[in-house]
């Protein structure tokens, strides 16, 4: 049964937006291209501390940069030349599973939060096993390999060792990753067995590892504040931070509120983006009851509380499972339009979450969080304040009607580039990029073997001015957390930390290097002083002033030692 027939939505408020922003080439595709067999883009962002020098990973393992050579990294503008070249640094095909149709190859890749000091790198993908066939679905390992980037430009990558490796069943499914504020790696593993709420596999769950550490004869640490941390079942996977997952495409953090969004792709019915929290359970696969399946092979959606298939003796309980942020109903006729032209209507076929737009500061999409849909190559803007509710209504039948209430996202973009024939929703944007000015890149894929890969667009949107990075006109300073904390004194003269007053109550980033020219933190007025805390989210350091009415300057202790920190204000 699904609830198609009888869903309909009410929202309470209707946004208006007075432009639709396009998806625009940002280089020369004659001169640059990634249309080819042997180069399928899947991954593409800016390395952290090199404006405009983007990294690209290939779907079959391949790591390309693409640098306007002629661009000078310490410009307050983005590059206005096309020409940007592209050159492969890294090759690993021969490990991946090319079962591209299967969703398989590699998926992802995170910079380490001290990047810039010891440049190192984490690429993830499924690896093949011994002698294994290449055709779709016939499994393999989803594997985290750590790399460590040197050189001037960072072009010169070598594999250093595999981080995390387990079995994934003939199925298909996607992995993605991140690096939390904490300085943890949180990794979203998809898999189409019904394992999601067992903890004895990694299967179906969002993991959450510390990269800097090896204990228990793993490469890999246990954060000590992990849900499942303490318990004491035989073989149960303390890696695991949240569980009842089925294919998340898109896993980013919220930068100015700490929020994990990720789109989590729906079987027949829904598409969810959703909000990951510590211990949260989707519900997915058998849904924790030890029911049969509703949607497909599980619940996706809102949780219906009530009596919807016949083997289901009682209500279930909702409190257990984690609502979505948004869901979205893949039946294009329950609401008539779409938001910002016609009326109402969010069209979903394959959802991708996005990233959080840091551009300037006096855009009306400033801090929202934009994400996609793979097929329509439609893009939409939300806040992390702005979650729907979910109310039911049970019908004698044991189906129900759900409404769904709240400021439903804003349309703000659509590309002919991403429209897809491919009706499982497959073709389309695959990831978003952005770089440090707050611009948000596309990637797009074709699903299919000797199709047309298309390119890499930049998101080109009226309300979306770029971040001049640390400059004291607070409409242009955006926070720009790649960047680190690069404050100027005026537009285009850098220091090296320079006031805070754009800081406010939001967290910094603080960068201490070999020459410690970073060192010294000049203090607003407002601010009674700070705490400084590192990677781990550890208080190294604190200091308070007395006297608040006057700026004043305070010099680190050399205790503190080297890497990225951040710093929160104490306000007055």
């Amino acid at each position: 049964m699904t609830l198609a027939t009888s869903l309909f939505w009410i929202f309470l408020a209707t946004p208006t937006l007075a432009a639709i922003g396009e998806m625009k080439p940002f280089y020369d595709f004659k001169k640059t291209s990634f249309v080819s067999d042997a180069i399928k883009v899947i991954w593409m962002d800016e390395v952290p501390g090199m404006r405009q020098h983007f990294w690209v990973l290939g779907w079959y393992g391949e790591i390309y940069t693409l640098y306007p050579d002629n661009y000078d990294p310490k410009s307050v503008k983005p590059n206005p030349n096309m020409d940007y070249p592209k050159k492969r640094i890294a090759d690993f095909k021969s490990k991946v599973h090319p079962a591209i149709n299967g969703e398989y190859g590699a998926w992802n890749l995170s910079f380490h939060p001290d990047f810039q000091t010891n440049g190192k790198f984490y690429v993830i993908y499924m690896a093949m096993k011994p002698g294994q066939d290449l055709k779709p679905k016939t499994g393999g390992f989803i594997t985290v390999d750590e790399w460590v980037a040197t050189g001037e430009m960072k072009d010169q990558v070598n594999f250093t060792r595999t981080i995390l490796s387990y079995e994934h069943l003939p199925s298909h499914g996607v992995s993605c990753m991140t690096f939390g504020p904490d300085g943890y790696l949180y990794i979203a593993v998809g898999d189409y067995a019904k394992d999601s709420q067992d903890f004895t596999t990694l299967a179906r769950k969002v993991l959450r590892i510390d990269v800097d550490k090896k204990e228990g004869g793993k490469e890999y640490g246990i954060p000590s504040d992990n849900p499942l941390v303490g318990r004491t079942e035989p073989n149960i996977r303390k890696e695991i931070w949240a569980w009842g997952i089925r294919n998340i495409w898109g896993l980013h953090f919220d930068d100015l509120t700490g929020d994990l969004f990720a789109g989590e792709v729906g079987q027949n019915t829904w598409e969810e983006l959703n909000i990951i929290t510590k211990g949260s359970n989707g519900g997915w696969a058998d849904k924790g009851d030890g029911t049969g399946s509703i949607f497909g092979a599980g619940f996706s959606g809102p949780c219906y509380p009530g009596k919807m298939v016949t083997s289901l003796k009682a209500s279930r309980d909702c409190s257990q499972f984690m609502n979505p942020f948004w869901a979205f109903p893949r039946n294009p006729t329950t609401v008539a339009g779409e938001i910002g032209e016609e009326g109402n209507y969010i069209r979903f076929s394959s959802i991708l979450g996005g990233r959080t737009f840091l551009g300037a500061k006096n855009s009306p999409l400033y801090g929202n969080h934009i994400f996609s849909d793979t097929r329509y190559g439609i893009m939409y803007a939300t806040k992390a304040n702005q979650p729907a509710t979910y109310s039911w209504t049970q019908k004698s039948d044991g189906s129900g009607v759900v409404t769904i209430s709240g400021t439903p996202p804003k349309l703000i973009g659509r590309s002919s580039n991403a429209i897809s024939d491919n009706t499982d929703g497959h073709d389309g944007i695959v990831y978003i990029g952005r770089d440090s000015f707050g611009y948000l890149y596309a990637v797009y894929a074709s699903w299919r073997v000797g199709r047309d890969y298309r390119e890499i667009y930049r998101f080109d949107h009226p309300d979306m001015k770029p971040a001049i990075t640390g400059c004291t006109d607070d409409k242009f300073s955006g926070y720009n957390k790649l960047a680190g904390i690069h404050d100027q004194t005026q537009c285009g003269t850098p220091v090296s930390i320079g006031q805070l007053p754009a800081v406010k109550k939001m967290m910094s980033r603080l960068v201490i290097s070999n020459g410690r020219d970073n060192s010294v933190v000049d203090v607003p007025k407002g601010v009674r002083g700070f705490v400084v805390f590192d990677v781990k989210g550890k208080n190294v350091w604190s200091h308070s002033q007395n006297d608040i009415g006057q700026d004043y300057s305070i010099q680190l202790p050399s205790n503190i030692g080297e890497g990225v920190f951040r710093i929160k204000p104490m306000l007055e």
